[in-house]
């Protein structure tokens, strides 16, 4: 998965959509994070709110990325 995601966000650099100061490898590895903290306050926790901030992480991090 982490191949193809790479695939999608170089061809988001290539459209200009996303800044080729970006470290991509680090942007995978930080939505990674943000996979495996959501499936755990989500699942062993059961914290409702955690879609939120999973989501709320995100935006912020693909906004940091953007032209």
């Amino acid at each position: 998965w982490q191949q193809t995601l790479k695939k999608f966000f170089l061809e988001a650099v290539e459209k200009e959509e996303i800044s080729q100061k970006a470290d991509l490898n680090q942007v995978i590895q930080e939505i990674w994070g943000i996979i495996l903290g959501f499936h755990f306050y989500h699942r062993l926790l059961k914290d409702p709110k955690a879609k939120v901030r999973a989501k709320s992480t995100l935006n912020e991090m693909i906004t940091k990325i953007q032209i």
